[in-house]
């Protein structure tokens, strides 16, 4: 459930960047940040039943080394077919936008594959802006954040996610 909540809220991450031309493979170098604390919000709100849901992820990059930046913002927007309990492996799709310290923007095409314990795998290619060739690479974990959320009486509306190991775009 969260997992699928935390894969679509990271792709929401890209919605914005969809329209954005892909440009060519041009790596400019990379950077890898220690922390990513992120907020979504579901509605109507997910249950263990499949329902769409437009999901919307704000989420804060700290602690970055590498590439002229220190830390970055983010925001998606992801409208889908989700429920509370999404089988491992299921993959979610979308583009993400990244908002740098340094005044620049990268957009990522990323993959978030639900793994096990609450936990999110997302990989993707930078394929605009900042970064534009290389890999992002990450690891979240996924929280209710609403009270109650219990996924039968009272939908997850609301998640944090935290990663659980440093992201790396390289």
């Amino acid at each position: 459930m969260l997992r699928r909540i935390a894969i679509l809220a990271l792709a929401a991450t890209t919605a914005v960047g969809l329209f954005a031309p892909a440009a060519h493979a041009h790596v400019q170098g990379g950077t890898t940040c220690a922390s990513y604390r992120g907020m979504i919000t579901a509605s109507p709100g997910i249950t263990f039943t499949d329902s769409f849901q437009r999901v919307t992820d704000h989420g804060v990059f700290s602690g970055c080394v590498g590439g002229c930046v220190t830390s970055a913002t983010s925001t998606a927007h992801v409208h889908g077919f989700t429920s509370c309990a999404p089988p491992v492996g299921q993959q979610t799709h979308g583009i993400a936008v990244v908002h740098w310290n340094n005044g620049k923007t990268s957009v990522i095409a990323v993959t978030f594959t639900a793994a096990a314990n609450l936990r999110i795998d997302v990989s993707g290619a930078v394929i605009g802006g900042l970064f534009r060739g290389s890999h992002l690479t990450v690891q979240d974990t996924v929280t209710p954040a609403n009270p109650g959320a219990n996924c039968t009486t009272v939908p997850v509306t609301a998640a944090t996610l935290h990663n659980t190991q440093p992201l790396t775009i390289a």
